[in-house]
């Protein structure tokens, strides 16, 4: 439960928990496959997708931060440059950010955007490591031993030795949760004697998917439109997530 939502199990909704196991269990073959690149998500996702757009013709300007957005007729515009439609594909306080000062009538969508709570994501780096028996092992998590999975980066494509262990919903400070998680990979992995090389925390991960969330629509005004894990639909703050939001962006673009 605190893998999927990435919500403390006190707080997390037990309806969406429901829908995700149904979904993974009991919707036919393929469900519950699991998928462990050899690549980097951004050359395994993005970098492919720019390749793809660059392909056929797309215009892309990386680097490149809209600072305004603005209905215009029957169109909108962006930093003063005219568009039929526009899709924010952003984080959610940015995508609220730009909406509330574009001066569009949306103040329910933006109260629902704005409301929105975050949870931690932290990955424990430690090097020194002998082969795991797998690439990924699920690990037994509690509240001293707060990791979840354990990913040998040497059968995945990265250095030899290196271990990266992955806490959900993480509150710890950093010293503690290396420490932790230090002796965690000891008591459950047998690695022993193996030193942090690098803890990176991502304070805003995911929004904590908690009972009765509202959360924003993919409809923000006529021709402007959200799309990201945090619009509503059925999962958490997940790839499969924001992979439905964009079909279902990409749909609302052609109706």
């Amino acid at each position: 439960c605190v893998s999927a939502l990435n919500t403390p199990v006190a707080r997390s909704s037990g309806q969406v928990f429901l829908r995700v196991l149904n979904d993974a269990l009991f919707s036919g073959s393929g469900g519950a496959d699991l998928l462990l690149p050899q690549a980097d998500l951004g050359a395994l996702l993005p970098d492919a997708a720019m390749a793809w757009l660059a392909q056929h013709g797309a215009a892309l300007r990386l680097a490149t931060r809209v600072r305004a957005i603005a209905p215009a007729a029957n169109a909108w515009s962006v930093d003063d440059e005219p568009f039929d439609q526009v899709v924010l594909a952003s984080a959610p306080w940015d995508a609220a950010r730009l909406v509330r000062a574009s001066g569009v009538a949306a103040p329910a969508w933006c109260d629902a955007t704005e409301a929105l709570r975050f949870e931690a994501i932290a990955t424990v780096y430690l090097r020194g490591a002998s082969p795991l028996a797998a690439p990924m092992l699920a690990l037994r998590s509690d509240a001293h031993a707060p990791a979840q999975f354990a990913f040998d980066r040497a059968q995945l494509g990265g250095p030899d030795g290196l271990l990266a262990l992955v806490v959900s919903a993480n509150e710890a400070p950093r010293d503690v949760l290396e420490e932790q998680v230090l002796a965690q990979a000891a008591h459950q992995l047998g690695q022993r004697h193996l030193e942090v090389l690098q803890t990176v925390v991502e304070k805003r991960a995911t929004f904590a998917c908690t009972p009765a969330l509202v959360r924003p629509g993919v409809r923000v005004a006529p021709g402007l439109l959200a799309c990201g894990d945090y619009i509503d639909g059925p999962y958490p703050a997940t790839l499969e997530g924001a992979v439905l939001s964009g079909l279902a962006t990409a749909k609302a673009l052609g109706a």
